[in-house]
């Protein structure tokens, strides 16, 4: 395998050493890391999550094509390395010509436009009345479509273009338009159609086709489309970068009260395939993004939006609007449009409710990538927030990752937070986020801080060698010293940390 040292196929590594299967997914199918790679010291993804045993993240790699080859040096040492039999045996039986071909869920929306599989239908251009398609992943993909597509705007939002090509090329333009929308067909082309296809590719300046259909590296099914969806990636990322990022506009009307203005301005927009506006609110008045509705309805609050009775909706240019600041909009825009975004650790917690308002709150979504951005330094919170803020944003977003983060730092800052209100009032919401509860209820905010307190602790570490808990620890502890009563001195600290627990659930009346 050839050795790999960007940052972020060290990042994959570090989340698999972890056992973070929701930063792992993320990282290969939002960011296409490939999982076929090592570090220097000859570690890939897949040796590492078997000699670490997480059996989880081991089935997901070799689902989204870890290749194991037993007779190799490398094969060898994932079999023989493997933590515990369960993971060996999965191994050893695994056929790889039975992985998961999932797509990422960029390179999935993209075919379902072109299959009419999504659930909106806004095409607005058609080849020769026979083939439908949209503006602006034409132009995304294509200088040469980009500017016949401008030359054919004249008929104003809402009109269908025509775009007639010759006899020749016919039979080759369905292979394009697949290739256009990550959707290619697997099986071959005839010499005639492939010769017509490579005249229509160069033409448009599309050369990468012919090493998509000819594969002269002979690279399996899997490689080739991760290719292609790569490829497309990063003609929407310069997309956004060029027609929905770098042509907003100001307004001087406030956002819920700009559409008009708004629809006035975008006429001065040059060659803009936008069927659809974005505001937020600006110093100004309203700053509008044109973007194309195809890509919003990724998020299920505009599908919903789009797909409605709501008059807005059913316009020729319909105007939605989002209260959030410029960066958050951005970010947002960025990940519908390509399934990437670096999200800064400042604006997660922001990211992560907008996300979650916009219903982008799957696995691998938008709340998923930053979720794992808030959580990527567990001791230093980010400027301008507070554990209880998070806390909060974790509840009310139904965001698993951040609530244990938020308990984990309690745990571990536990004297700078047990007898404060801030703390109190938490424990005290957390109960009663339990419908009906007993007295003898447990509160989840409280069971997660003891989980944490014992490993902080390193209570549950006793079986592990001394080397394994210092490094968990993170203290030298080879000098243990049992005092009387046959405990360690920090399981006497545990212990009093635990009593500190009990006084405030006890002063809060809460037995737990």
């Amino acid at each position: 395998m050839l050795l790999c040292e960007d940052p972020p196929f060290l990042d994959l590594l570090e989340a698999v050493r972890r056992g973070d299967l929701e930063q792992v997914s993320t990282l290969v199918e939002n960011f296409g890391v490939d999982v076929n790679r090592v570090d220097k010291y000859d570690y890939s993804p897949l040796i590492l999550a078997s000699l670490c045993g997480h059996m989880p993240v081991v089935k997901y790699l070799l689902e989204h094509g870890a290749v194991l080859e037993r007779d190799t040096f490398d094969g060898a040492r994932c079999l023989y390395g493997a933590l515990n039999d369960e993971i060996r045996n999965l191994l050893l039986k695994y056929d790889a010509s039975t992985a998961v071909d999932l797509m990422q869920p960029f390179a999935a929306h993209l075919s379902s436009l072109f299959r009419k599989t999504a659930l909106l239908d806004c095409h607005d251009v058609v080849f020769d009345g026979r083939y439908e398609a949209h503006r602006f992943l034409l132009g995304a993909r294509s200088a040469h479509l980009r500017g016949v597509l401008a030359k054919k705007a004249s008929g104003g939002v809402g009109s269908e273009a025509n775009i007639r090509i010759g006899e020749g090329e016919k039979d080759a333009l369905e292979y394009l338009l697949r290739w256009l929308y990550v959707d290619a067909r697997d099986t071959g082309l005839s010499q005639g159609e492939m010769a017509q296809l490579l005249l229509l590719a160069d033409r448009l300046g599309l050369e990468d086709i012919a090493d998509f259909y000819l594969n002269p590296k002979d690279l399996p099914r899997r490689d080739l489309r991760q290719q292609q969806s790569r490829r497309a990636q990063d003609d929407m990322e310069r997309w956004v970068d060029e027609e929905v990022l770098g042509k907003a506009f100001e307004v001087s009307a406030p956002v819920g009260e700009c559409s008009e203005l708004a629809r006035e301005a975008f006429k001065r927009v040059e060659n803009s395939p936008a069927d659809c506006l974005l505001a937020i609110p600006s110093p100004g008045g309203a700053l509008v993004y044109p973007v194309s509705r195809a890509m919003l309805i990724r998020s299920e609050y505009y599908l919903t939006l789009f797909t409605s009775p709501f008059a807005e909706a059913q316009t020729s240019l319909p105007v939605t609007t989002l209260e959030v600041d410029r960066p958050v909009a951005e970010i947002v825009l960025r990940f519908l449009y390509t399934d990437k975004a670096e999200i800064p650790r400042e604006l997660a917690v922001q990211v992560v409710e907008t996300a979650s308002f916009l219903l982008m709150d799957k696995d691998r979504s938008l709340k998923s990538l930053a979720a794992i951005a808030l959580t990527s330094d567990e001791d230093e919170l980010p400027e301008g927030t507070d554990i209880y803020a998070i806390l909060r944003v974790a509840w009310l977003t139904d965001t698993p990752r951040l609530e244990q983060f938020a308990a984990r730092w309690i745990a571990h800052h536990f004297d700078a937070c047990i007898f404060s209100t801030d703390f109190a009032d938490a424990v005290l919401e957390s109960a009663g986020r339990i419908r009906d509860r007993q007295e003898t209820d447990t509160v989840e905010l409280v069971d997660d801080i003891r989980f944490y307190l014992q490993d902080r602790f390193g209570i549950y570490f006793g079986l592990e060698s001394a080397e394994r808990q210092r490094e968990m620890r993170g203290k030298e502890i080879e000098n243990d010293v049992f005092l009387p009563g046959g405990l360690t001195q920090y399981e006497l600290d545990y212990n009093e940390t635990l009593r500190k627990l009990d006084d405030v659930l006890g002063g809060l009346n809460l037995d737990v």
